[in-house]
Parts: structure tokens; C-alpha cells; sequence
């Protein structure tokens, strides 16, 4: 991802000197940006962090970067549409992650120990789409199992749409219809969705 933006990372992990764990480095610009702090990823939140300062101004910021649902959910305002997208691209077989960043105030002394009051409150910025292309050979391997009489399973924890798409990729036995569980963002009860009433994207 640094490659295709464009920016290179040093890390100092070994160096109790320095302010920062890491610089980043715009390659166009040569804007330099400390890493102050980094929250790793946490399955129950399902997001990561960085607290991070632009070097030449002294402005602080917080990224975010998890499952758009999770970032939504500490986001001021989302884009209203924001659910159907993640669902159509998610049935087209993207893997979709969820964007926000806020400005810190640097006279406020960050409490690291409270990382919700820190991330709370970003402004939500996009997805990011990804897709893990198959290998050529995958196909391949599910006929002879299912040649050798092999029961086959899929257990992940990607969305439940992307793996549906993977598993019509793989030309996998599945029922004709196809529903899974979701909640009504209005009311809070469990829905029903089914996968072909899902609109396709125009990815």
C-alpha cells in the first residue's frame, strides 16, 4: 500500500530517542509525518489506529481504519448509503474497510489509556475496496474433493457476502436460494436478506 501511494515508512523500534515509533515520507512532497501512537487491531471493536503528527506544523490527527460498520460507529456524520454500498460490494467479492480521521487538538494532552475518547468522533472519509483474486489451481482442488465424496465447508470471518461470491466463483454446491441474518438499523430486529436481492454495484 506504501508503494502505491506513494509513501515510504521507518519504523524505530529499537530507539527509546526518538518521539515518534515511526516517519512517514510523501515521496511527491517529502512531507514527513510521525507516528505517535498506534492502537493495534482489536476483534471486539474491530478497527485500528494511529495517532499522528504532520512534523513541519505540529498538527495532530487520529486515523481509523476498520470495518465500515465500526468506523460508522464513532464517526460525527456517514454517508447515508453507506450500508447498501458495503453490501453491493461486498456481494461482487470486495473486501471493503472503512476510513476517518480527526484533527486532535495539540495543547490537549492525549490520554492513551482511553483509546474510545480518542478515536471518538473522526470524520468518516470512505472504503477502501479490495479483492483477493483466486488461484488458479482452487478450482481445481474443489472438484476432486468433491470427486472423493468430500463434505465441504467454508468458516470465515469476512463478510458473509464476499464469501458467497467466492464460493459462486469456485462453482461450489449451494442451495438455489440463499438468505443471511442481518439487523434493521431502524428497528434493531433481525432481518432476512436475501443474496439475489442484493444490487450489484457498478465496480
Amino acid at each position: 500500500m506504501f508503494k502505491v501511494s506513494h509513501y515510504t515508512i521507518a519504523d524505530f523500534h529499537n530507539s527509546s530517542s526518538d518521539s515518534y515509533v515511526a516517519v512517514v515520507t510523501s515521496d511527491n512532497t517529502a512531507k514527513k509525518y510521525g507516528i505517535i501512537k498506534r492502537f493495534p487491531f482489536d476483534a471486539t471493536c474491530q478497527r485500528s489506529s494511529a495517532v499522528v503528527e504532520e512534523i513541519a506544523t505540529g498538527k495532530r490527527f487520529i486515523f481509523v481504519k476498520g470495518s465500515p460498520e465500526a468506523v460508522s460507529a464513532i464517526s460525527t456524520t456517514t454517508p447515508p448509503d453507506l450500508k447498501h454500498k458495503t453490501l453491493s460490494y461486498s456481494a461482487d467479492g470486495y473486501y471493503c474497510i472503512g476510513f476517518g480521521v480527526k484533527e486532535l487538538n495539540p495543547s490537549i494532552p492525549i490520554d492513551f489509556n482511553s483509546r474510545e475518547q480518542v478515536e471518538n468522533g473522526v470524520e468518516f472519509e470512505g472504503l477502501a475496496l479490495f479483492k483477493n483474486e483466486l488461484k488458479p489451481e482452487t478450482k481445481n482442488m474443489i472438484e476432486e474433493l468433491y470427486i472423493a465424496d468430500i463434505d465441504i465447508r467454508i468458516i470465515t470471518g469476512d463478510n458473509v457476502l464476499t464469501a458467497i461470491h467466492v464460493c459462486h466463483e469456485l462453482e461450489m454446491k449451494m442451495k438455489n436460494k440463499v438468505a443471511v441474518v442481518d439487523v434493521d438499523e431502524h428497528t434493531g430486529s433481525t432481518v432476512f436478506v436475501s443474496v439475489d436481492d442484493v444490487k450489484k454495484s457498478d465496480v
